[in-house]
């Protein structure tokens, strides 16, 4: 894991407000929050969820 020397952005409120904004404008490019290329109707389906959002 990343010490806080190692991670090059802030961890405040106006970084939170990019990721957000980050995730709103992919999510409005692509139409959904995963992308149109990949394939959700197997059964099997499974997602990682890595924590890289603001919760």
């Amino acid at each position: 894991m990343a010490s806080k020397a190692d991670y090059v952005f802030t961890r405040d409120f106006l970084d939170n407000n990019r990721i957000n904004l980050m995730h709103f404008l992919w999510t409005k490019l692509f139409g959904s929050a995963i992308h149109p290329r990949i394939p959700t109707e197997a059964a099997n389906l499974r997602v990682a969820d890595v924590g890289t959002g603001t919760g």
